[in-house]
């Protein structure tokens, strides 16, 4: 009796090939979003390109108290929480009589990804300054709210529950000075983390970093930015946001307080301080929030489509030739 054995290597060599094309190819995504109000304008949420700075309109934001809708916002600052998945912002001082004061809300995008975008207050208002908190940003674990207050030029903690902000270090400033620009952004990555960037001053300022205990700023490189067209160098930095991968984003925004206001996306390298210009966006814009995509989920490998058909023959082939080499010769 004789048995021919079908040839190891041949399984061996389908399998593996089985695995390359079914394999997935792991997609994450980052969603950068952005919100206008230079110039106190009641505020749009925008989708923005990160590789090109393109802002298509997700929505107007207006205010919502029991699910009725109490008129445009203006928003001056977005942070998105690592922990619970929400976006939050601060409203800044507008024409609204629900959030004269400038106060904490929760941003809740339309579900069908263009429409109002509902603002929903947190608590009550922060009660520091009448300005507004000019940027947010969340520690990396999603534990800490901070905010910056233009007025007192001073770091707070946020509280997530009653929307009240507490000063890190009662009674002290920065010690900056006064700052124009205001960009704030705390690294979740690398040797940085949890250190707090803050662009207080500027194009050719320094890129400060501030103490989370005591708010002081410690002056780090400066930040540079090219001069050929469009020239940023007199740009104050908006809107400092990290994305996945730690790399650092930020809105140069013109000075004036008349619309329409010019806005760049540029990124910024935090150890050198040199500004990368991405390209103009939407007017306006002053804040950024980087949020995981909805989206970012395993999809299929580039070939998958394509190698359904060949994979079908491949296992057809198997089987057939698995079948002969059992066969027994008598």
């Amino acid at each position: 009796m004789t048995t021919s054995r079908f040839p190891s290597w041949i399984l061996r060599g389908a399998a593996f090939l089985l695995v390359v094309l079914l394999t997935p190819d792991q997609v994450f995504a980052d969603v950068l979003l952005g919100v206008d109000g230079a110039g106190q304008t009641n505020s749009t949420l925008y989708n923005i390109d990160p590789t090109t700075g393109l802002a298509t309109s997700i929505g107007a934001v207006h205010l919502y108290v029991n699910r009725t809708d109490d008129g445009a916002v203006s928003i001056s600052a977005l942070a998105y929480d690592p922990q619970n998945g929400l976006l939050y912002a601060s409203t800044n001082t507008s024409n609204n009589p629900n959030v004269s004061t400038p106060s904490l809300v929760t941003l809740t995008l339309p579900a069908n990804g263009q429409g109002l975008v509902q603002a929903t207050l947190v608590g009550q208002p922060f009660a520091v300054g009448q300005f507004s908190m000019t940027a947010l940003a969340f520690n990396p674990s999603g534990t800490t709210l901070y905010g910056y207050d233009k007025t007192a030029e001073a770091l707070y903690s946020v509280s997530l529950a009653t929307g009240v902000a507490t000063a890190v270090d009662p009674g002290q400033s920065s010690s900056i000075g006064t700052t124009s620009g205001d960009g704030m952004a705390i690294s979740a990555a690398g040797a940085n983390s949890g250190t707090i960037y803050f662009a207080g001053k500027g194009v050719g300022g320094p890129l400060y970093t501030l103490s989370p205990t005591t708010g002081k700023a410690t002056a780090g490189p400066t930040l540079t930015a090219p001069t050929p067209p469009p020239d940023l160098s007199t740009r104050q930095i908006k809107g400092l946001a990290f994305n996945s991968s730690d790399s650092l984003y930020g809105i140069a925004l013109a000075a004036g307080s008349t619309a329409p206001i010019p806005a760049d996306l540029v990124t910024i390298n935090p150890t050198t301080g040199n500004i990368t210009e991405v390209g103009p966006t939407q007017n306006g814009i002053l804040a950024l929030a980087f949020e995981p995509s909805p989206a970012s989920v395993p999809e299929p490998g580039p070939f998958i489509l394509l190698a359904l058909p060949a994979v079908g023959w491949l296992l057809w082939f198997v089987v057939r030739c698995r079948r002969r080499s059992a066969a027994v010769t008598l």
